[in-house]
């Protein structure tokens, strides 16, 4: 990071987060509103979540019960006609929002918008029988924001009000995509409330189901080239979107050290650093710093022989131990080396695990 300017002149100011609630924006008790720091850098307020709801505010979610007379097509061209010319006009904004508040590079976050206008357009009118609720609970935490906005469009295209708990990954992005679709939804068809509200009990939707990221396991041929497949599997291990990350690869055993010695030469090369200071970077810091505590567990345990082979990694990075050019400081984010490993088993279930991690399976 530019040692010359001040924080605020780099990254802007802080957003101010709100519930939306019947088309209502909530700010909640100014005293419990709690600060969203850039995953890039740690100094970087990126935006204050809102504070707790207030009993009134909690009755009226659980009031919710709205059937719109709009037919399937008719909410599908309204919410087409409200978000396509949105996601055009602010297109760059969004992609540099995804990079600040989750550390997606800007070539990954602007993919990310051509898939959610993709599912826009894919996305089926109806539900299968029995399976829409009358309020729709959509918990994203720990999933990918375009996984969460498929469900969230599957709903709201069967006519089921939604009430969003966005992750922390998505909550900036989660408030301004809100704000969008409301304009072209029923006040109350969408709403919107933080992880940070203390929701009472009694409550029907406290423990919603979890939205489910997809990991990828790709099998080698052996007669595929591995100069051809070597970038295709880095592509897939730090390039891909969270929720569609490449995790293994089952390679033939003979073909094993040609394989890492190409892979190992490719992640030395990797570009890493603060999204917002670079448009050219491979993969950026982890989301959440449960995501770095996980990572950093797991190699600590690679190290000691512990449920795999490590082949290459150095762990966290930072200013003694980062690539040759880095941007930003590796001290402020949560930045890792990537991670190449190999299990003591073919069979052993792999964990799921954060950043740019990649198990390779002998067959």
């Amino acid at each position: 990071m530019p040692q010359d300017l001040p924080y605020r002149e780099v990254y802007g100011e802080p957003l101010q987060l709100s519930h939306l609630i019947v088309g209502q924006a909530i700010t909640g008790a100014a005293d419990g509103r709690l600060p969203l720091l850039n995953p890039a850098c740690s100094q970087d307020i990126m935006a204050w979540l809102p504070g707790p709801l207030n009993t009134q505010q909690q009755q009226q979610l659980q009031q919710l019960h709205l059937s719109g007379s709009a037919t399937a097509a008719e909410r599908r061209q309204q919410l087409e006609q409200t978000l396509k010319p949105w996601l055009t006009s602010q297109s760059l904004a969004l992609a540099r929002l995804r990079g600040r508040e989750s550390g997606l590079p800007l070539a990954q976050a602007q993919h990310e918008q051509e898939i959610l206008l993709q599912w826009l357009q894919s996305i089926p009118t109806t539900l299968a029988a029995g399976t829409a609720p009358s309020t729709h609970w959509l918990n994203s935490q720990h999933s990918a924001l375009i996984s969460t906005f498929e469900a969230l469009l599957k709903a709201l295209m069967a006519g089921c009000p939604v009430i969003w708990q966005p992750d922390i990954s998505h909550a900036a992005s989660a408030f301004v995509l809100s704000e969008a679709l409301q304009k072209g939804l029923p006040a109350g068809m969408l709403n919107l409330v933080y992880p940070t509200a203390k929701l009472t009990d009694h409550l029907s939707w406290q423990h919603p189901p979890l939205v489910t990221a997809d990991h990828i396991r790709l099998r080698l041929t052996p007669a595929e080239s591995l100069p051809v497949a070597v970038p295709r599997i880095v592509r897939g291990v730090c390039s891909s979107l969270p929720g569609e990350r490449l995790q293994a690869v089952e390679v033939p055993a003979r073909r094993l050290p040609e394989l890492l010695q190409r892979l190992q030469k490719s992640f030395q090369s990797l570009r890493t650093g603060d999204p917002i200071l670079s448009d050219r970077l491979d993969y950026g810091p982890l989301a959440r710093e449960a995501d770095l505590k996980t990572y950093l567990a797991f190699f600590e345990a690679l190290k000691k022989g512990h449920g795999g082979q490590l082949h290459y990694g150095k762990g966290r990075m930072s200013r003694n131990s980062k690539i040759p050019d880095f941007i930003g400081d590796p001290d402020l984010g949560h930045y890792v080396w990537p991670l190449l490993w190999q299990p003591d088993s073919a069979e052993a279930p792999l964990p799921e695990l954060p950043g740019p991690v990649l198990a390779l399976i002998p067959v």
